[in-house]
């Protein structure tokens, strides 16, 4: 087993001379952070008979938002259109 080792260079001290730009340093580092966790996300799986299409829709459980839905609303809709357009188209030919 091979380790690899790693020697890190010691933060260079600040100068006197520098005081000013030592304390905002110090002030940026001890200043509080705001956590920026994503929030948590759900989601549902259903089938979509007539297209024969699996849909996702993303929401959040706390407040029950949809995020997202793939396919989206305005996909479906133009699927079905197609569908129930190419299925009048045969049954006028036979």
């Amino acid at each position: 087993m091979q380790v690899a080792t790693v020697e890190l260079n010691p933060v260079p001290a600040v100068a006197s001379s520098s005081a000013a730009a030592a304390t905002k340093a110090s002030a940026a580092v001890s200043a509080p952070t705001v956590s920026r966790r994503r929030p948590s996300l759900a989601a549902t799986y259903s089938y979509h008979e007539n297209l024969h299409q699996v849909v996702v829709t993303m929401y959040r459980p706390d407040t029950g938002q949809v995020i997202r839905k793939i396919p989206p609303d305005a996909i479906i809709a133009m699927a079905e259109a197609i569908l129930s357009a190419s299925q009048e188209r045969i049954d006028q030919r036979a």
